[in-house]
């Protein structure tokens, strides 16, 4: 992975070095802003592994303990359909007036 490899030259101290940076104006190393932010996330979380790509959206409807059900349920279940998901959600609420049943794609998003 192209991370994992940048990451250890930062760990070698050799990013700077002139093969690098020759790479780097070929496009293909990543730049140094993109390593800056790789090295902040690498501090602030941990890790430098990749953001899951949302398109900068959040869900809107299939949250909060319904998410949280839905992921123990996809970790038991991760073969399990869209209407057996949806009995899943009914009966942990069950006797919430509030509740709604969700679609295939609410489902598949979350």
């Amino acid at each position: 992975d192209m991370r994992d490899m940048v990451m250890q030259l930062v760990l070698n101290g050799t990013l700077n070095q002139p093969a690098i940076q020759q790479l780097r104006q070929q496009h293909a190393m990543p730049s140094a802003s993109t390593v800056r932010r790789w090295i902040n996330q690498e501090q602030q979380l941990g890790h430098h592994r990749a953001y899951r790509r949302n398109g900068n959206v959040t869900a809107s409807v299939l949250r909060g303990h319904d998410l949280i059900l839905l992921a123990l349920y996809r970790v038991v279940h991760p073969k399990a359909q869209h209407a057996e998901i949806n009995a899943f959600l009914y009966r942990c609420n069950y006797g919430n007036p509030s509740f709604r049943f969700y679609s295939h794609s609410q489902i598949s998003r979350a």
